[in-house]
């Protein structure tokens, strides 16, 4: 098998499944019912490697066959290609480096976690090491944030510096509840419960700098940084000298507990202490002054050691302070800020201080080097110049507040910090270089992803693979590892929990695959679901799928029946839109409706059209439209971006800087997928433009020139990121599950197309995003990734005026929510709601759901869950049974400033019973994995009630309002976000048990 740049190897050739009579429909329909094809049979099988081998982009025969090679300028219109003016986050001096490895040239993929390393960091290479107070024009003023680029290597932070080659390393630490201490913040106001009713806050670690590897400056010019070589686990990237004789390379690996350096010819210079500083330089009459241009450590070295020996003082204002330091390894004992480590305070506007804490690091040489002490950058610097390895890890640390003087020292000594030393002693030698993923899926119940990296040794041998220590997620990596060789007594904190220490230099972690995803003789389950819609609850089904069809596809002549004709307009709106439509394609299908699956049908390929295609001939005004919308290929980028973000940066929450692409295209391809079911002919003319959409998100093989590899995914979490371009806290994602259903929708789009492989790879991301979503992001008391934060009480203003106490515990939430490498925060876009924020860990509802929705979650939560769907009840039956005005809250959560009238209230509070009906929906999905009947009952309650509650709102208003006429709530109409009636009620009734 050839060594490759992204190796998925494969030993079998795809088919197109044969369209055929269904013959297992419900055929209780009084409507026409044209012939069904058999729904497209899940046929995953996968056996090979992802990873880049020599940096090279040649000699990939044998590898996965890519979706296509067929070049998007062929495939869309000339109007549809573009160079795209905007960069990520709006960063106008944003630069890349300009040396990058090969596959780079396909376009970045922003779902790295690395990515922060691919530009130049900061962005003003010529940026102060602080602004000038005094000149604050001054060009080093501007952009020297290195912090923005970021990349976390668990459980390390890596900073890097490109102004005098460094590289900064953060070590885990715990994490704290970063509240505001201003009381009168809108956070804390909860007097509406229809615009927040669950507080924002955020769980940190303290985030200084704990050491610091660079060089001692040579005198010449700047070098220069290029990033020589990366893979989906490692990176390398260099600071070299216009003559290449003399280089800094850091070589970083996901999960390892050291930080390897490798240098050429340089002296190296290490620093411990909580940042960089401007230079202070002492004039020959005794004054100061300080250079902005040139760097020096903020110190905070209290002891240093060499190997074992005792720890000496060190003291930095005494000559003899300063120890001189011959060996191969070195201790440093030093003190640095953790908010952490604080009680924790309250929002009475007091600032809480910040206690300190004394944290030992260990330093390894491949040869040993005598470092001596440089006043004028405070910094350790060997002696002469160095060719080899240095590498790093954090020991451990106490609260300073435990220790004096005198004593500190004795810190070293303790069983504590000596024993963690032992272990990193013992494996110091082995570090990682490059890595490779080896996915196996066979078709059946588990599938394989298998780390194997590839290692040296600091002495020059021959490495072994037993001698290399990574670190994995306690709640995923370790509990699904097959041949776990676990060190114990070396832990670290992350944002997704513990780690802990496991020997080898290959790691094959066990997938659950979702039942749906197997291979299986027939494609009922992966369309339909495992559970099917139950006898006595088909005709009440039917009645709801009919008027939900003509609701949705713009029908009906009255305007409460009848919505959207066209949805051409928004990315994300529309997606969930014509998803909404797809799931009562594949609804109408299972209750025998197969006309009205082809009108579906219909619709999704009028309104897919647009999107693809640029042109919509059913809607005279989409041409000269101000929204008009459509996909287009960015040549600068090598990505689909939308056209309305095209022109403006900031719509379609930021598509065109590659934000939340697997979320939205997700959505379109799931739609098309079911279209593709309804209308082979469809899937014949515009297969190659639904692979665009699949190929931007995830393109599987580097023979794909036109996308970069595997755009959003991160195989170390296994999970989707959302976002793109560097970022201080690392890539995010906000919702889980409706990541995972674009990892499903790619699995369903790879059975309508025959790509077995494609199916079986898509099976795993959904498997092991599934397993990431179940871990972090769904609380329960098995999963406490952030334990080690100590809760926080704080004042809010609660419904009704009075004063009350709420507080900020991690351990307690159902959910998290926005959850970064470095961070994770309770708030979510749609707004400071609880059932926001656990929807949006559910949505979309789907067959897959079954497999995301833990059972353990639901059953944990499902008394805070039953609360949550009957107090949204009752402000929904307030909201709509009486008439507005302009004290109402279901007003005042929307209102947003202005003139308005007497009926304006009336007109406002028809979105938030909107906002209310439809948000609820996800509540009442997870209440149904708790007792299937019972929410089912209930929520045909509420639908059966609603037109009713509508006629009376129309009524009551007017009467009001005469002779204005009464205002039409329209509450059906807001079916994209989550879903419909019909979808709720199939779920609930495909999980009875009778």
């Amino acid at each position: 098998m050839h060594k490759i740049s992204y190796v998925l190897a494969i030993a079998f050739s795809a088919f197109l499944m044969a369209a055929c009579s269904d013959g297992g429909s419900d055929s209780g329909s009084a409507r026409d019912s044209p012939a069904v094809s058999a729904l497209p049979k899940p046929t995953p099988y996968l056996a090979g490697k992802l990873g880049v081998a020599n940096g090279s982009s040649s000699g990939r025969q044998g590898t996965l066959a890519p979706l296509s090679t067929t070049d998007p300028r062929s495939i869309l219109s000339s109007e549809q290609i573009v160079q795209n003016p905007w960069k990520s986050k709006g960063l106008t001096d944003l630069k890349l480096l300009e040396m990058l490895p090969e596959e780079a040239k396909n376009g970045l993929a922003t779902g790295k976690w690395f990515k922060g390393f691919l530009y130049q960091s900061p962005m003003n290479i010529n940026a102060y090491f602080r602004p000038d107070d005094k000149n604050p024009d001054a060009p080093g003023n501007k952009d020297g944030d290195i912090s923005l680029f970021n990349a976390f290597a668990f459980p390390n932070k890596l900073t890097l510096d490109d102004r005098i080659g460094m590289v900064a390393v953060s070590f885990p630490t715990r994490r704290y509840v970063a509240y505001n201490p201003d009381p009168n913040i809108v956070v804390y106001d909860l007097r509406n419960p229809l615009k927040a009713d669950s507080l924002i806050y955020e769980v940190a670690p303290s985030g200084q700098q704990d050491v610091r590897l660079t060089y001692l400056d040579t005198g010449g010019q700047r070098f220069v940084r290029r990033v020589n070589y990366f893979d989906e686990l490692t990176i390398t990237t260099t600071w070299q000298d216009a003559n290449a004789t003399q280089s800094m390379s850091l070589i970083a690996a996901e999960g390892s507990p050291y930080v390897t350096v490798r240098y050429r010819n340089l002296r190296p210079m290490l620093q411990a202490g909580q940042g960089s500083l401007p230079r202070t330089l002492t004039n020959s009459d005794g004054t100061r002054q300080i250079d902005l241009t040139k760097q020096q450590s903020d110190n905070g070295i209290q002891g240093v050691a060499v190997d074992e020996q005792p720890m000496q003082p060190f003291d930095e204002a005494i000559g003899a302070g300063t120890p001189r330091l011959t060996g191969k390894k070195f201790r440093f004992l030093y003190w640095l800020p953790n908010r952490a480590l604080a009680k924790p305070g309250t929002n009475d506007g007091t600032i809480v201080a910040e206690p300190s804490a004394y944290k030992e690091v260990v330093f390894y040489a491949s040869t040993p080097i005598t470092l001596e002490w440089d006043k004028a950058s405070r910094s350790y610097v060997a002696s002469e110049n160095f060719t080899g390895v240095i590498r790093t890890a954090a020991v451990n640390d106490v609260p300073m507040a435990d220790w004096n003087n005198q004593t500190k020292l004795g810190i070293s000594d303790l069983p504590a910090f000596k024993d963690r030393r032992k272990i990193l002693d013992a494996y110091a030698m082995t570090f990682p270089t490059k890595s490779e993923i080896t996915l196996n899926h066979e078709g059946g119940e588990q599938a394989t992803v298998t780390f194997n990296w590839k290692t040296e040794r600091m002495d020059g041998q021959a490495p072994q693979g037993k001698d290399l220590l990574m670190m994995g997620f306690d709640a995923t990596h370790m509990p699904s590892l097959q041949n776990r060789n676990p060190v114990d007594g070396l832990v670290y904190l992350s944002n997704f929990g513990t780690m802990s220490a496991n020997a080898g230099d290959t790691w094959t972690q066990k997938l659950t695959i979702p039942v749906i995803l197997r291979n299986s003789p027939t494609g009922e389950n992966l369309w339909l679901g495992s559970g099917r819609i139950k006898e006595a609850d088909k005709d009440k089904l039917r009645t709801y799928l009919l008027r939900d069809a003509r609701l949705m596809m713009g029908t009906d002549p009255d305007q409460q029946k009848s919505y959207l004709r066209n949805c051409n307009f928004e990315s994300y709106y529309c997606g969930k839109y014509l998803h909404n439509i797809a799931r009562l394609a594949l609804i109408a299908r299972e209750l025998g409706e197969t006309g009205l699956q082809q009108e579906l049908g219909a619709y999704l390929a009028k309104n897919l059209k647009p999107w693809f295609e640029g042109i919509d001939p059913s809607d005279p005004g989409y041409a000269g439209s101000a929204i008009k919308e459509n996909i287009l290929y960015d040549t600068v980028n090598n990505g689909i971006i939308t056209q309305r973000a095209f022109k403006d940066q900031s719509q379609d929450y930021y598509n065109a800087w590659y934000v939340d692409h697997m979320f939205h295209y997700g959505y379109y391809i799931y739609a098309s997928a079911v279209l593709a079911t309804i209308d082979p002919s469809w899937l014949a003319q515009n297969k190659e433009r639904v692979n665009l959409l699949a190929r931007d998100i995830a393109n599987p093989s580097l023979e794909d020139k036109h996308f970069p590899l595997m755009r959003t995914y991160d195989w170390f979490r296994m999970q989707n990121f959302a976002d793109a371009g560097p970022d201080a806290n690392g890539p995010n994602t906000e919702s889980s599950s409706e990541s995972i259903n674009a990892n499903y929708a790619l699995a369903l789009w790879g059975a309508v197309i025959g790509d077995s492989s494609y199916q079986a790879l898509a099976a795993i991301m959904t498997a092991g995003e599934i397993r990431t979503a179940q871990a972090f992001y769904q609380i329960t008391p098995d999963s406490l990734p952030l334990r080690d934060a100590e809760p926080v009480t704080v004042t809010v203003k609660l419904p009704g005026g009075e004063s009350g106490t709420q507080t900020m515990d991690p351990t307690k939430e159902m959910v998290r929510n926005v959850i970064r490498a470095n961070n994770s925060e309770t708030n979510v876009f749609f707004g400071q709601r609880l059932i926001f924020r656990v929807g949006i860990q559910a949505l979309p509802i789907t067959p897959i759901s079954e497999y995301v929705i833990s059972d353990k979650w639901a059953k944990t939560h499902e008394m805070r869950l039953r609360k949550l769907e009957a107090n949204e009840t009752s402000l929904f039956n307030d909201a709509i049974g009486r008439l507005p005005t302009a004290d109402s809250d279901c007003f005042l959560a929307i209102y947003g400033g202005g003139e308005f009238t007497q009926r304006t209230p009336a007109e406002y509070c028809t979105g938030a019973l909107r906002t209310s009906y439809s948000w609820r929906q996800s509540i009442i999905a997870l209440n149904g994995v708790n007792d299937a009947q019972g929410t089912y009952d209930r929520y045909l309650s509420y639908a059966e009630k609603l037109e009713e509650q509508q006629r009376k709102y129309i009524k009551m208003t007017a009467d009001a309002f005469a002779p204005q006429g009464g205002v039409v709530p329209d509450v059906l109409k807001d079916v994209s976000t989550p879903t419909t009636d019909t979808n709720t009620l199939w779920w609930l009734s495909a999980r009875k048990s009778n």
